[in-house]
């Protein structure tokens, strides 16, 4: 694919607006929340609770009766199913909070280059939400459900962790492989001859590590205080990491 040079700026900004809408509406707080409240509640339902249609929904199986049940859902059915159906349990309570919207808060939001702990912690806190950090996850979600603000149980305290590329990094396997031509008819690469894209550092990129629990609070001032109080605690416990 090649454009003209007069279409060079049109494309610089199609890259923009990309970024911006990764940063602005894919991170942003409210879906992080919900995505986060979703992946829990299934977990929670299918590994702790073993309630029997998302075992028979999630747990693949390579079969005929497998796929027709798979087919037979939507996500509708799935919310429905676990806020009419199920009676209790965590995975109901938090698909009812998200079905009432009555998200859990973020109570926790730093970039990772702000929090002052060693370079290993800062790699196991970038990556907590893998399989191999799953202990840590646990131990952490844990220890932050038992501070003063929040006292509630473990299973709602989310702890999540993100990156956000540079813009150069985001566009070089798409827009930055495409050709342009110059005044002079030459080829180069879009890198190349933007002057926005070629003087961005692609090694810079934001990581960020977040928490969300059911915080309750009266008024703006309640909110904060204890909002601060926790940003305090957690950082703490994240220090206290080995």
């Amino acid at each position: 694919m090649a454009i003209n040079y007069d279409g060079l700026n049109s494309l610089e900004q199609f890259v923009l607006a990309k970024y911006y809408m990764t940063t602005q509406v894919y991170r942003h707080k409210v879906r992080s929340i919900s995505d986060s409240m979703i992946i829990r509640g299934l977990e929670l339902g299918i590994e702790k609770e073993e309630i029997d249609f998302l075992n028979r929904l999630y747990r693949y199986q390579d079969t005929e009766e497998y796929i027709n049940n798979y087919l037979d859902y939507s996500d509708e059915r799935v919310v429905n199913e676990l806020v009419f159906s199920e009676k209790s349990g965590f995975a109901h309570e938090i698909f009812k909070r998200l079905y009432r919207r009555e998200l859990f808060k973020r109570i926790f939001s730093e970039k990772l280059k702000d929090i002052i702990i060693d370079e290993k912690t800062k790699d196991r806190i970038i990556n907590i939400t893998s399989k191999e950090n799953e202990k840590l996850r646990k131990e952490i979600e844990k220890a932050i459900a038992s501070l003063q603000p929040l006292q509630c149980k473990k299973e709602e305290v989310i702890v999540n962790s993100f990156t956000i590329k540079s813009v150069k990094e985001m566009s070089k396997n798409s827009e930055g492989e495409i050709i342009v031509i110059d005044k002079k008819g030459n080829k180069r690469s879009f890198e190349d001859e933007s002057t926005v894209f070629s003087s961005i550092d692609e090694s810079m990129r934001d990581m960020y590590f977040e928490v969300y629990a059911p915080l309750e609070y009266v008024d703006y001032k309640d909110k904060h205080k204890k909002l601060m109080k926790l940003r305090e605690d957690i950082l703490e416990i994240l220090k206290e990491i080995r």
